[in-house]
């Protein structure tokens, strides 16, 4: 019965971005060349209202409402205008049965990642929702990781339905995105199915709720927009940003190859494009951006130490934290670029070749670049993944349609589906009995794990949160570094929600407050050990927020001694400040 009303929503969902696409279209006098690069556009047009309204502070569940009923309305409009072309038949069983088993396996994981998606990800969508803003604490990740497009995607989830079913937004929704955009670039059944399938088979290497598939699609839709719109353009990279901003790394690759092929002017006008679209949400963000200018925070005390160094082996068959190995994306990347040195042929050769040839410097720039600036190489690998699924089925697809040789970029999808079909087989696999695909499975399996994660999502463990934020007068502000924070009531009170990320950020500072919720003995709770291990990481910002967040945890254990201890049930402590 679940399977089945969601995969309603999923057509609603759909009809409801075809319609927004549809409109964003008419707007600029443009014709829809298919409907998938529509609903793809809708997309970049609903991430920009939800930039308009969170800067509004108007993003509630009403204004949600508003926007999906005026998307559905224009979408049947839209379709009793231009019917959708029937996909290959093949393809579509194969689209129709992935996104069945995702849906019945993934829909409502068996666990989340107890510190990225319960202490960060969920209170983004719930702050939203009950204040019409993700803006909010200036000690959370938000505003860094993540401007909060994904969190608004989500709150149309949250909305409605238990918390517990937000990954399908991306894992399911995102993949079908994905799956209906790669049928289009194939000529044939069977390279239609090929590009299809690709989607599925490269590794994803899935840790959180944030954009993965989603960011895909953006990426796809981009090889199927032509070079006469770029403010269709801007509007993709602008959603692409908003969601992560690690993506502006593929986004400036972009520009730039774009740039050489197509010309300068194209650049100048689709950086415009993405600076407009994108500026109701840095405008939400831009108090502590303002902030961060005008205070320069002093360093943290260093943790005294050897800091481990990253081996990175670009043509090497060991395994990843996170699933497969080097040589398979290595691989990846350079038989994306290949296909595109194989359509140079093709009438638009040139801006072909410079979509596909994107896949070799993005690779090396978050190997080279972002892995010693971030959270070291195993992440970075992880950060191409979504990059590389959007970039290989326009690849392999059109360089089976215009290569002189089609066999090559043939062969070339097969080996790349074939090497990646053994973690396919796994992934499926964990699906089954898990619930989830989780690429830390050496964490994901365990039973402490699978039992921690089935507690926080419970009623019992809702209502505990809300008896403790009970100790607390309504009105007052609140530090809140818990791990399940988004149970928390942010109409209630004005909460201060605290990741290290959020400790480690430029703008970081402790706003004024009476009280604090502290976790400090709960399963996923950092210890000062854990954090003196990360201050000595190969990436610079995990070593960063480690020494940071040391610095602040003794800070709030100063303020716990000295306050009020209101409750205390061994695990969370609910403070009275006193200054």
């Amino acid at each position: 019965m679940a399977i089945a009303a969601s995969l309603g929503v999923f057509l609603l969902a759909t009809l409801m971005l075809a319609g927004w696409g549809w409109a964003f279209q008419k707007i600029l006098r443009q014709e829809g060349d298919n409907w998938p690069e529509t609903i793809v556009l809708g997309l970049g047009a609903l991430v920009f209202a939800g930039g308009i309204l969170n800067l509004a502070r108007l993003a509630s569940p009403w204004a949600l409402a508003i926007l999906a009923v005026a998307g559905v309305l224009m979408g049947v409009f839209a379709l009793r205008q231009r019917l959708p072309e029937r996909p290959p038949l093949a393809a579509s069983l194969m689209i129709a049965a992935i996104v069945l088993f995702t849906a019945a396996t993934q829909l409502r994981p068996g666990v989340y990642n107890f510190h990225d998606d319960f202490q960060k990800y969920f209170a983004h969508v719930v702050r939203m929702l009950e204040t019409g803003t993700v803006y909010g604490s200036p000690l959370s990740a938000m505003g860094s990781q993540t401007l909060g497009a994904k969190a608004f995607l989500d709150g149309f989830v949250a909305a409605l339905f238990p918390i517990a079913y937000l990954n399908g937004v991306d894992a399911v929704f995102g993949l079908l995105l994905c799956l209906m955009l790669a049928t289009q670039f194939g000529a044939t059944r069977t390279t239609a199915a090929l590009c299809a399938l690709t989607v599925f088979a490269i590794n994803p290497q899935y840790v959180n709720v944030s954009a993965l598939f989603l960011g895909s699609a953006l990426i796809m839709a981009l090889a199927s927009l032509d070079a006469g719109r770029p403010l269709s353009v801007g509007l993709l990279y602008a959603a692409l940003i908003a969601m992560k901003p690690t993506f502006v790394i593929f986004v400036a690759i972009h520009m730039a190859a774009m740039a050489l092929a197509v010309g300068l002017r194209w650049a100048w006008r689709s950086g415009w494009a993405t600076a407009l679209f994108l500026s109701p949400w840095m405008l939400v963000h831009s108090p502590h951006y303002v902030y961060a200018l005008l205070h320069r925070r002093l360093s943290p005390p260093h943790v005294q130490g050897t800091i481990d160094t990253d081996q990175i082996h670009l043509f090497s068959w060991a395994p990843l934290d996170y699933g497969d190995t080097s040589m398979h994306f290595t691989l990846l990347a350079a038989a994306i670029a290949i296909c595109g040195l194989l359509c140079w042929y093709a009438p638009a050769g040139k801006r072909m070749l410079a979509f596909c040839a994107c896949s070799v410097p993005a690779y090396l720039v978050f190997v080279y670049v972002f892995s010693p600036l971030e959270f070291g190489y195993g992440n970075s690998v992880r950060y191409f993944c979504p990059v590389a699924i959007g970039l290989a089925p326009p690849a392999f697809g059109w360089a089976s349609t215009f290569a002189r040789r089609r066999w090559i970029p043939v062969a070339l999808t097969v080996l790349i589906v074939a090497l990646f079909l053994p973690s396919t087989i796994t992934r499926m696999k964990w699906a089954v009995h898990n619930h989830s695909i989780a690429a830390y499975d050496w964490l994901a399996q365990s039973p402490p794990y699978i039992a921690y994660s089935r507690r926080v999502l419970s009623d019992h463990e809702r209502q505990a949160v809300a008896a403790m934020q009970n100790f607390i007068p309504a009105g007052e502000p609140v530090l809140a570094w818990i791990n399940d924070p988004f149970y928390l009531d942010y109409g209630r009170n004005k909460i201060v929600d605290i990741d290290p990320a959020g400790v480690g950020g430029p703008w970081a500072h402790l706003p004024p407050a009476k009280y604090l919720i502290l976790d400090y003995n709960g399963y996923p709770t950092a210890t000062e050990d854990d954090y003196k291990d990360d201050a000595l990481d190969a990436g610079a910002a995990q070593r960063r927020n480690a020494e940071y967040t040391l610095d602040f945890l003794h800070r709030i254990n100063g303020l716990v001694e000295k306050g009020e201890v209101l409750f205390d049930n061994e695990e969370v402590r609910v403070v009275r400040i006193r200054n």
